[in-house]
């Protein structure tokens, strides 16, 4: 993400003066023959490109001595750039989220092939919805309320786009026989997941170049449509926004896709971390990539930049939710992973 701003601003003449990894005072680092500091600070969360002419990070307020600097310096100074070479620098960051997420997918299925699992039960999980209802391995689900599925994954997208906890009416076959059943959902406590607690088998179509080129690019559509989907269903109140995680959650989801030690999984992880990141960013809230464009677009209609002081209050704003998000989602972590009882127990 960070890099592709830094790509881009080097590419439109501006000066970068340092580029961390990580936030906050820095522990080592270096200065490159173009002038950029290459920090390695200590708090092991994101990280930032501050260019020339910007008084902080988040190239919302300019450096104080902006008024007086000479042609020379202003030329690579990003406040001073036009408009849209200022909305292509904080867009590379977003974009090339979702460049690195469309390549890896890109990579992954064009050298294994297509992946899918098909709907048919090979094995139940520990705790199971499907087992108990009385379903049985070798049973090929085939619609779910009437709207047909063919693979695990699109169970697993259906029964969690239903109301938690409502019963399923299951239709599958087994043997030469179509059978119905209805089945309750498990919602996973930690993650708010329902599940029918089965799995099945993967397997791997080869799908070629142009098959592997749409596969990707309509595995990063899917994951940004279903992911505002989501969050239009947490604003509109059908949807729980305890779904909502942090670091917390991430931590761990990413330690429990390690331990499985499957490609596909690991893979998977990083293409949806990364869209979601991209995706996140774009959004117009003051402080993060969108809130820059969607400023950038008003000062390109309006032939002028807002005033000093909206872009100020807009900066607090946009501060004070980018805060309110972070202590929301920390939240969820702390009750989802049980958390705020175990700390309970160290102090009673």
């Amino acid at each position: 993400h960070e890099y592709g701003h830094f790509w881009v601003a080097r590419r439109c003449g501006v000066k970068v003066e340092s580029f961390s990894i990580g936030m906050g005072k820095e522990i080592f680092g270096y200065t490159d023959k173009h002038g950029t500091r290459w920090r390695y600070s200590w708090l092991p969360i994101g990280g930032y490109v501050q260019m020339y002419g910007d008084a902080d990070p988040a190239s919302f307020t300019q450096d104080p001595n902006a008024a007086v600097m000479t042609a020379d310096e202003r030329s690579v100074a990003f406040f001073a750039q036009n408009v849209w070479k200022r909305i292509a620098i904080i867009a590379a960051g977003p974009g090339a989220n979702y460049l690195f997420a469309f390549l890896l997918w890109f990579a992954f299925v064009f050298y294994m092939g297509k992946p899918s699992v098909p709907s048919v039960i090979k094995s139940f999980a520990t705790v199971s919805a499907a087992r108990e209802a009385g379903m049985q391995l070798g049973d090929q689900i085939v619609k779910l309320n009437d709207t047909p599925v063919a693979s695990i994954g699109e169970v697993s997208k259906y029964i969690n786009t239903v109301a938690k906890g409502v019963p399923l009416q299951v239709e599958f076959i087994r043997g030469a026989e179509t059978m119905q059943l209805q089945v309750k959902p498990i919602v996973d406590a930690e993650t708010t997941i329902s599940r029918l607690g089965i799995n099945g088998i993967k397997v791997y179509s080869p799908i070629g170049l142009g098959g592997a080129v749409s596969e990707a690019a309509t595995t990063v559509y899917s994951i940004t449509t279903e992911t505002l989907s989501v969050i239009g269903q947490m604003i509109a109140g059908t949807r729980s926004a305890e779904e909502l995680g942090g670091p917390l959650r991430i931590a761990k989801l990413s330690g429990d896709v390690f331990k499985e030690q499957d490609a596909y999984t690991i893979i998977n992880f990083f293409v949806l971390i990364s869209v979601s990141l991209g995706l996140v960013n774009l959004f117009p809230i003051p402080l993060l990539d969108g809130g820059h464009i969607f400023f950038y677009l008003i000062e390109a209609v309006r032939r002028r930049p807002l005033p000093s002081r909206v872009q100020e209050y807009a900066a607090r704003i946009g501060f004070g939710t980018v805060l309110f998000i972070i202590g929301f989602t920390l939240w969820n972590d702390l009750v989802s992973l049980k958390i705020l009882p175990y700390l309970k127990t160290l102090f009673s």
